[in-house]
């Protein structure tokens, strides 16, 4: 398991409902045999993206970037511009065309969210299948409210 595959990162970024601000997601391993590549959260058993109001979305960006440039510093400004713009994924991939190899955007439509899982493709048709696949669970608290959670997704792309 690693952090990169033939010289490029993958990174995902979510946007928390209640905010409205994206924020990345870290420890994200990759694993990889010749016909698929596989992306997965050490923590995904820990981490859980709350589903504050089931009549939106919840969006995620995949990223693939350059694993030889200056990574860190890319998803910051890459960041600012994603949460203080009005963005949009070809501008982005022209502003950050040194660095950024792919950008994937993915989103959980709203009422869907009363179901086990969800597998979801990127809105933008590309040349290589591209999957995240989520689960989502509810709590009941103790005043019995329900409160549902999705997990940070996995990521399967055909090689």
């Amino acid at each position: 398991m690693s952090k990169e595959h033939n010289g490029v990162s993958y990174m995902l970024i979510v946007k928390d409902q209640t905010t409205h601000f994206w924020h990345l997601l870290k420890k994200f391993l990759l694993t990889h045999n010749s016909e698929q590549l596989c992306g997965s959260y050490i923590s995904s058993n820990w981490y859980q993206e709350k589903v504050a109001n089931e009549s939106e979305p919840i969006e995620y960006f995949l990223i693939e970037v350059d694993s030889s440039a200056a990574i860190s510093d890319i998803i910051n400004s890459l960041m600012i511009d994603i949460n203080h713009t009005k963005y949009k994924i070809y501008d982005l991939l022209v502003r950050y065309q040194n660095w950024l190899r792919n950008l994937w955007h993915f989103t959980i439509p709203e009422n869907s969210y009363n179901t086990e899982s969800i597998e979801l493709t990127p809105k933008e048709s590309n040349e290589r299948n591209i999957t995240l696949i989520f689960s989502i669970r509810e709590h009941i608290t103790y005043n019995d409210v329900t409160e549902k959670y999705v997990s940070t997704p996995q990521m399967v792309i055909d090689l």
